[in-house]
């Protein structure tokens, strides 16, 4: 399993990072979880192809996650280049048809692709067996629709992406014993913002749910800077670090 990082930053543009998105390798199968705006262009720079992508799995609505979709379903109808796979599949709550809808109404033609076709699949339930993985589903603390992903690969790898969400039990449920925790940061403690986790919150995470490794993105700038390991207090007990733009992880 490896995870590249597009995009680790969030709604407020800074030059280093890029909004909400990870290539996730797995399983013989390149997935993309959300696709925050310039991730396209991130996939490049990565010096990975967007054909690559198999499947996109979405947490939730907001922009800074889903606003390169549009361009993405442009790009891939554009290339000029074979495809590895035959259809694109994406994965989200079962509201998200309204934007794909919405995207098909305003440009039609201009991102279906009968050579390359998109499918919507609603994630529903607490989770779904792929062939060489399986997606566990949790409840995030965010917006209605907002899902945890837990994806676990056949070889008994597992990595969770938490999107944005505020601390709730089922995020510790999730993240217990994962070999990888990709958790949204956002806010230091002295600006708490409902339905995200700020370095105290992280900590509570960790310590009872004690997963491996911890890497921690989705950074707004007053949270983003060399204290914030500090700030968490757990550099000692497991390897915890600040995600960076174009980074690749080995999970």
């Amino acid at each position: 399993m490896k995870l590249t990082i597009l995009g680790s930053g969030s709604a407020i543009p800074v030059p280093e990072r890029n909004p909400a998105s990870y290539l996730l390798d797995i399983g013989g199968q390149t997935v993309l979880l959300d696709s925050g705006s310039g991730a396209s262009r991130q996939i490049a720079r990565a010096g990975r192809t967007i054909k690559e992508i198999s499947k996109l799995f979405y947490t939730h609505f907001h922009i800074d996650h889903i606003g390169d979709l549009p361009s993405l379903l442009f790009a891939i109808k554009n290339s000029d280049f074979a495809a590895s796979t035959t259809s694109l599949d994406i994965y989200a709550h079962q509201n998200f048809m309204q934007f794909l809808a919405t995207f098909e109404n305003l440009y039609g033609d201009w991102i279906k692709n009968p050579d390359y076709p998109y499918e919507f699949h609603p994630l529903e339930g607490k989770a779904v067996e792929f062939d060489n993985f399986v997606l566990k589903l949790f409840p995030a603390n965010h917006n209605p629709e907002s899902l945890i992903f837990r994806f676990e690969s056949r070889s008994g790898k597992s990595l969770v992406y938490t999107g944005d969400t505020d601390y709730c039990d089922s995020l510790v449920k999730a993240a217990r014993n994962a070999d990888l925790l990709l958790t949204e940061c956002s806010f230091p403690d002295n600006y708490d913002v409902k339905g995200h986790l700020s370095p105290s919150k992280v900590r509570k995470v960790v310590k009872k749910a004690k997963p491996k490794q911890v890497i921690l993105t989705h950074l707004y700038p007053n949270n983003d800077d060399s204290t914030l390991i500090d700030r968490i207090g757990l550099k000692n007990d497991r390897p915890i670090k600040i995600a960076r733009d174009l980074e690749v992880i080995q999970v």
